[in-house]
């Protein structure tokens, strides 16, 4: 296992329908171009299909998954997969309530989606949190054959979607490993009694989780919903410990032309 070895994989929608998927690689940084609409129903698809592209075209040994609303201490994170399993790994901000799906609403729309495309599942299975989750390449290559790329083009919640097709497919055959304490945070502030939405991080909450243990922080190796300007306050108060790592391309380069 390298430590030093990365890449960062943009991934966008195409405007015209029926797009072949394609990438465009400029060093360690891959731009993937998927067939599938701009919008938050078809997050499902993108994912399950990067997964897919990546299991065809790619020699690789975990993907993240995180959205551009967050900041990634990526030296520690590639430490800590030195010491996590090397296959069958589900590794995230677990949610192990296992809600049943009538009660749930997301963004607008009720998850029974589910019930048409998983006949008979009447809860969620564990699944982690769509703000950043690790999968071993096995696991991802296991989610995302044709069935699975199916059930994304129908089922509108990406995280519990990953859940339970990681569950039917490898069944206990997986680790799945809560994050909650290597860690994977919250930018915004719990909301105060009243308010109606959360409140934005601020300065004394982000100086708090992105400095190290050692100086009394959370050392916090993803922190999830916060603006691009605060990026800047993370990587200065993480320091030395997310500085350690200059990315390459040899993760990529064997990428199929």
């Amino acid at each position: 296992r390298d430590p030093g070895t990365c890449a960062v994989m943009y991934l966008y929608s195409q405007s015209v329908a029926g797009s072949p998927t394609h990438h465009i690689q400029d060093g360690n940084r891959v731009r993937l171009f998927l067939d599938a609409i701009d919008s938050y129903e078809s997050l499902p698809l993108k994912v399950i299909g990067t997964f897919r592209w990546l299991t065809l075209h790619v020699a690789y040994k975990y993907v993240m998954k995180t959205d551009d609303d967050a900041w990634v201490c990526v030296p520690e994170l590639l430490r800590l997969l030195e010491h996590l399993p090397r296959i069958r790994l589900y590794w995230g901000r677990m949610n192990f309530r296992h809600a049943f799906i009538a009660d749930v609403e997301h963004h607008g729309f009720v998850h029974t989606a589910f019930t048409e495309v998983f006949p008979g599942v009447v809860r969620y299975s564990t699944y982690a949190f769509g703000a950043a989750y690790v999968l071993s390449a096995d696991v991802a290559a296991a989610i995302s054959d044709a069935d699975a790329i199916a059930a994304a083009a129908r089922v509108q919640i990406e995280d519990v979607l990953v859940g339970e097709l990681v569950h039917r497919r490898l069944r206990g055959l997986v680790y799945s490993i809560d994050a909650r304490n290597q860690t994977i945070s919250l930018g915004y502030t719990r909301k105060k009694k009243g308010e109606n939405k959360q409140r934005k991080a601020t300065m004394q909450h982000l100086l708090h989780l992105c400095n190290s243990r050692a100086k009394g922080g959370k050392g916090s190796i993803v922190v999830h919903r916060i603006f691009a300007r605060q990026v800047r306050t993370c990587d200065a108060q993480a320091g030395a410990r997310c500085r350690r790592f200059s990315p390459t391309a040899s993760s990529v380069d064997r990428i199929t032309r």
